[in-house]
């Protein structure tokens, strides 16, 4: 997988990099709408990581800012799951 430059949630523009040398593998930064991966990761755990941050930006997107991690990372792997189940 790919992953994307930008996408929208609700009306609002997300962008997403790729980044060197991140201390965590990633990052969902509400106020700059900016997904930050660690740049070095291998695919699999780069895909993984996304669909995390992708959760976390959902969740604050419709104005939720207290995360559990745990269900964080429930959710964004069964996010993960059915985008690659999709034929």
């Amino acid at each position: 997988m790919r992953l994307p430059k930008s996408f929208e949630l609700m009306g609002s523009r997300w962008t997403v990099e790729e980044v060197s040398q991140l201390s965590s593998l990633g990052e969902c930064h509400r106020d700059i709408l900016t997904i930050k991966i660690r740049k070095e990761l291998k695919p699999a755990v780069k895909e993984t990581t996304f669909y995390h941050e992708l959760f976390h930006a959902m969740l604050f997107t419709v104005g939720l800012t207290d995360h559990n991690e745990e269900k964080v990372d429930l959710m964004g792997a069964l996010l993960h799951q059915f985008v690659k189940s999709v034929k």
